[in-house]
């Protein structure tokens, strides 16, 4: 048998909370989720987006514009 640790009332073994003062006995742990990561994952996405526009841009800016027929005349 344990004790309850706020009223003192006299409980089981398995027991999770106490039926007099119905408080849970079981700590519990709070998690939280780490908004850096969300971050990172912003950041990441916004770069790679900037870098396929530089990549396209690139490609039309060096791209010939005319295209030769591979005639000579």
């Amino acid at each position: 048998m344990k004790k309850c640790k706020y009223c003192g009332a006299e409980l089981h073994d398995q027991s999770s909370f106490c039926p007099y003062c119905f408080r849970s006995i079981n700590e519990r742990l709070t998690l939280k989720v780490p908004r850096r990561l969300r971050i990172r994952y912003l950041k990441i996405g916004v770069v790679s987006a900037l870098l396929i526009c530089l990549l396209i841009c690139i490609y039309f800016i060096s791209a010939p514009n005319e295209y030769d027929s591979g005639t000579n005349g």
